[in-house]
């Protein structure tokens, strides 16, 4: 179900927006009330998230937006088995403020037992990061970066650290992928025994990933965030092949553009993303007044989109 598209109205918060935030606020205050079992989970089902830029004041739209989230995946009945998020976790700079709001955002939900992976984006910094979330350091395949691998019935998930800053720690908006990530990658894919998605922050031709990954028959698809907006796409190695690969742009959670999140449901043969959107707003929330038509007009031609990958025949060796 969708939640209002006009949910500030001359910067007050509708009183749907304010159940949802009391609902994640008792969350966290409790989460022992979220105890779940192991059949209370769909281990088909995984929620993306993207974007969600935490803004340490918690009247900030954005946090409330995340928070609205979160309240939302924890109604699901049953719930999600994962939920990832990829990258721009925390707000513009990466400092530990952002990061502790972000990590108190996200509790209800490990609290509740569903796994949270977590990429970097552009507006990340690593080691405030893991202050907050140290296993990765250990568990991540490739030293120095945070990359994960989200594993599920019928397919996993690589999710690659795609962030690059200066040495003093300033931050670049583009993203890349280093040698010894690319080296780890390429290997990792050569041999896998399942359909696989690779994942990053930023889109596929930006990390130069695109020949690698349509040539290799095991990938299912490419998806990532960064750009704000929900968006279908296709890429190839060459334009004389007729083999492509599927890519798609999720929204933000809460800061601008299209806001909303993404169902992304496995089966054995193919695997479903599909948008929750609640609003689409650039460059910031606006009252009802000062809402421009156009907004409505966007919102209304991404409702009830979908985007279906299919998934490859794996052989083991």
């Amino acid at each position: 179900m969708y939640t209002s598209r006009r949910m500030f109205l001359g910067g007050l918060i509708s009183s749907a927006f304010v159940s949802q935030f009391a609902f994640s606020s008792r969350a966290q205050e409790a989460p022992a009330l979220f105890t779940k079992k192991p059949e209370d989970f769909d281990p088909n089902l995984i929620v993306f998230l993207s974007d969600t830029h935490c803004n340490p004041k918690g009247t900030s739209y954005q946090r409330q937006h995340f928070q609205a989230v979160v309240a939302e995946i924890l109604k699901m009945n049953p719930l999600p088995s994962h939920v990832v998020i990829f990258g721009d976790f925390a707000y513009l700079n990466g400092g530990r403020e952002d990061y502790a709001a972000a990590s108190q955002t996200v509790k209800p939900l490990t609290d509740a037992g569903i796994k949270l992976t977590i990429g970097m984006g552009n507006h990340d910094r690593r080691k405030p990061f893991l202050e907050f979330y140290p296993d990765y350091a250990k568990t991540s395949p490739v030293p120095e970066r945070i990359v994960s691998v989200v594993e599920t019935q019928h397919l996993d998930l690589i999710m690659l650290d795609s962030l690059q800053h200066e040495p003093s720690g300033k931050g670049i908006v583009s993203g890349a992928i280093d040698p010894e990530q690319r080296k780890w990658l390429a290997l990792t894919l050569k041999d896998y025994k399942k359909p696989v998605f690779v994942c990053a922050h930023h889109e596929i031709k930006e990390l130069k990933l695109d020949k690698l990954l349509v040539n290799t028959p095991q990938v299912a698809g490419f998806i990532h965030g960064h750009h704000h907006r929900w968006r279908r796409g296709w890429t190839a190695s060459n334009w004389s092949s007729t083999k492509t690969l599927r890519t798609l742009c999720l929204p933000s959670t809460g800061h601008w553009g299209d806001i909303g999140y993404t169902l992304f449901r496995t089966s054995p043969d193919r695997a479903v993303a599909e948008l929750r959107q609640s609003d689409f707003y650039f460059p910031h929330p606006m009252p009802k007044e000062k809402r421009p038509a156009e907004w409505d007009i966007r919102l209304e031609e991404n409702r009830g989109q979908t985007c279906t990958f299919l998934l490859p025949k794996v052989t083991s060796a």
